[in-house]
């Protein structure tokens, strides 16, 4: 009877932790894992996947604005610094950590700021770069600390990532 009490709080603790993630098609380029509640829209040229893991809010986005000319450069680290300053002056933000990293054979641009958002202290974790004349930005919403479901759940979607 104790084995069978303690496989059940294995089991239903094996549940609780579990990543409600699921492997979604953002578009024709780009597959991932994205959160189980997911929603899709568009706004003003932009499309977007959001959606929420526990106390983080994961949002997917792809623009073509200003592709054509993003398209004939060859570095675009002005591009990408130029997104990150945007990002850090409109939220009075504090850059945190910043850098480059290859993920599928592609660059992507990945900084982090803490900021204050409606009151509250979060942490904004921003993924950028430009594929197939698209422009997508993979960001993490979360509270100020960095707790391991934090970085679990970002390594889950990040680590996810098929460039087509």
């Amino acid at each position: 009877m104790k084995s069978i009490i303690c496989t059940i709080i294995f089991l239903i603790s094996l549940t609780g932790f579990s990543q409600e993630v699921f492997f979604h098609d953002v578009d024709e380029y780009l597959s991932m894992n994205v959160p189980e509640d997911a929603v899709e829209g568009e706004m003003s040229g932009l499309t977007y996947v959001q959606g929420t893991m526990g106390d983080i809010l994961v949002n997917i986005s792809k623009t073509d604005k200003g592709s054509k000319k993003l398209a004939k450069e060859t570095d675009l680290t002005k591009f990408y610094k130029g997104v990150k300053e945007g990002s850090l002056k409109a939220s009075k933000g504090k850059l945190i950590d910043e850098g480059i990293m290859q993920i599928d054979n592609q660059e992507f641009y990945n900084f982090s700021f803490s900021a204050n958002i409606q009151g509250e202290d979060k942490i904004i974790n921003t993924y950028i770069f430009f594929w197939k004349e698209y422009t997508y930005t993979i960001q993490f919403m979360s509270p100020e600390n960095e707790s391991e479901h934090y970085k679990e759940s970002v390594s889950s979607i990040i680590d996810s990532i098929e460039l087509n």
